[in-house]
């Protein structure tokens, strides 16, 4: 698998195993996205760095279904359906487990957000 191939292969798996409440361990996500462990290192240092990626996706993605809305009342509606459609990688973008170390902001250079390592 390519180098970009790979690290869109770990972030896939480790936003899997957040949505099914697993742990992202290095193991698991290996598992999950059928990589050697090993490769793993090549692309992230921890969890934690995976973790921050998913954060970064998910924040992506939540401003997509957002900036696409017709209104700024469609936008909110947009912002709750998808934290209520993900709530476990809402959870892991606002860092409702842990409020250290790492942060993860949207695009627009808004202040940095806590998630959960």
């Amino acid at each position: 698998m390519s180098r970009p191939g790979c690290r869109q292969a770990i972030v896939a798996a480790a936003t899997a195993l957040v949505d099914r409440d697993h742990a992202v361990t290095l193991r698991a996500v290996s598992r999950e996205a059928d990589v050697p462990t090993s490769s793993i290192y090549l692309h992230f240092p921890d969890p934690p760095a995976i973790l921050l990626a998913v954060c970064h996706a998910a924040f992506r993605e939540l401003e997509a279904v957002v900036l696409d809305a017709p209104g700024a009342y469609a936008a909110g509606l947009a912002y709750l359906d998808f934290a209520v459609a993900h709530p476990r990688r809402y959870r892991v973008m606002f860092g409702a487990a842990d409020l250290s170390r790492r942060h993860c902001g949207c695009s627009h250079g808004s202040s940095p957000t806590p998630i959960a390592p």
